[in-house]
């Protein structure tokens, strides 16, 4: 079980958070899958999702502010015994960083850019609860918090709740048939959704005091989404903070920070994080046909013992190949938006317990897959940037799931694309990426002249 589903469901709060102390608990029983998806209630289904446990594949050399105590911050008497009270006493080095950056009553915007895995989700959410506690105004909603997918919005939530019910503050997760009551609209602190779902809200957000745009790199490749933010702006108070968090600065996001939160003050964060370097192939195909063919010689579906991703930019050609498969009677699972909440719970509850080896998903599931076995990533579309080149960042956050150092990142490219990939002078960004990597044609796969096998004892061996 990973930290964050023992955290919240047993008290206490997931690894990125900060240092706590405490034994692991027990996993609780397996759910029912199949004979269970359309059958059981939203009520019965124990939360699912859960951050990335990359411990095996990754190590941050400096991590937490042992010398600095949440005492020494600065917190509301409050926050700090909800903090101590589950058991955390120091917190990471840039959540320190963040807490001191957002403290600076110079700026009403501040755009945080750090790490996957860093902690600065927890540490924005901490400063929010703070500052909803020290100031006791009685004015509804208090604080906004969007999220990429519902998901990620419930893991977001499920941290914050366990913290705010300590610091008797009012937290609400905006989510598909579930409303506010005239009561709960006149005493709600802080909602987090995804867009769509705060924006569906019957509610005046116009007191919210703070708006937090989290994953904001991740909600930028949708122009739906910042149509949505858009939106939900327009209904915020001129006065209103506003907080973006991400992992990388685009186009998009520039232009959005640009238009809506001058100024601001750019809060910059790194770790030192070892990363070991796993094996890249590219797959180049001419037609669909070979494609497939190419990927059912990539993926055993029937004697596979480890777990596989297999990663579709659109569900149109996710339900191409998903009629495909199993037309050829083939075993898998697929997760898309089409499924109900508790569907979608029950598929990744049951990949993380291992219960079956292939998931079949859009990236919008990106954050919220886990399982301890996956060893194989596969991004079955080729994967553009704005300017109509290869998304090398989008090829590397693909592999946020992998869990150990021996693991295979499959990418399939149409052919022409090939001389892209063999520049003989790459630049600094694109000879990194191509340290590590391979072209394979897809029929030296389908004709047996390459085999997963082979792939596999040349990357561990190297």
């Amino acid at each position: 079980m990973s930290r964050w589903d023992q955290c919240c469901r047993n008290g206490s709060f997931n690894s990125n958070f900060a240092q706590r102390s405490g034994e692991r608990s027990r996993r609780s029983e397996i759910l029912a899958f199949r004979e269970s998806i359309s059958s059981q209630s939203e009520t019965s289904i124990r939360s699912s999702t859960s951050t990335f446990n990359t411990d095996d594949y990754t190590e941050e050399v400096t991590d937490f502010c042992n010398e600095v105590y949440f005492n020494d911050m600065k917190l509301h008497t409050k926050l700090l015994k909800g903090i101590e009270g589950i058991g955390f006493h120091h917190p990471k080095k840039i959540q320190a960083e963040i807490f001191s950056n957002l403290s600076d009553r110079l700026y009403q915007n501040h755009v945080i850019c750090a790490p996957n895995k860093s902690g600065k989700t927890s540490a924005v959410l901490l400063w929010i609860l703070n500052e909803l506690i020290c100031n006791d105004t009685k004015k509804y909603p208090r604080a906004l918090m969007m999220c990429p997918t519902n998901e990620v919005a419930e893991m977001t939530y499920l941290f914050a709740q366990k913290i705010a019910n300590i610091c008797e503050v009012k937290v609400f997760l905006a989510r598909k048939g579930k409303s506010l009551n005239k009561c709960d609209k006149m005493t709600i602190d802080l909602i987090i959704g995804t867009p769509d779902k705060i924006l569906k809200l019957d509610m005046n957000i116009q007191n919210a005091k703070f708006f937090v745009f989290d994953v904001a790199h991740y909600m930028s490749s949708s122009e739906g989404h910042f149509r949505t933010v858009t939106h939900i702006k327009s209904k915020l108070s001129s006065n209103c903070c506003y907080i973006l968090c991400t992992e990388s600065i685009n186009e998009i996001l520039n232009g959005f920070i640009d238009k809506y939160m001058m100024p601001n003050k750019s809060i910059k964060c790194e770790i030192n994080i070892k990363k070991h370097s796993f094996k890249e192939v590219f797959v180049t195909y001419s037609n669909m046909e070979e494609k497939i063919n190419a990927l059912m010689c990539l993926e055993d579906f029937k004697l596979c013992q480890d777990q596989t991703v297999v990663f579709c930019i659109t569900k149109d050609t996710l339900n191409r190949l998903k009629n495909y498969l199993e037309m050829k009677q083939l075993s898998f699972e697929i997760l898309t938006g089409d499924l109900t909440l508790v569907q979608r719970k029950c598929v990744l509850e049951q990949f993380k317990e291992n219960r079956f080896k292939v998931l079949i998903t859009t990236y919008s599931f990106l954050k919220a897959v886990e399982a301890c076995n996956i060893i194989k990533i596969i991004n079955f579309e080729q994967i553009l940037n704005e300017k109509s080149r290869l998304n090398l960042a989008k090829y590397e956050e693909s592999k946020s799931p992998l869990n150990c150092k021996n693991c295979l990142v499959v990418n399939f490219v149409n052919q022409p694309w090939e001389n892209f990939l063999l520049l003989e002078q790459p630049t600094q960004e694109e000879s990194h990426y191509f340290a590590n990597t391979r072209i394979i044609p897809a029929n030296e796969l389908i004709n047996g002249v390459e085999k997963l096998c082979q792939i596999m004892q040349a990357h561990s061996s190297h």
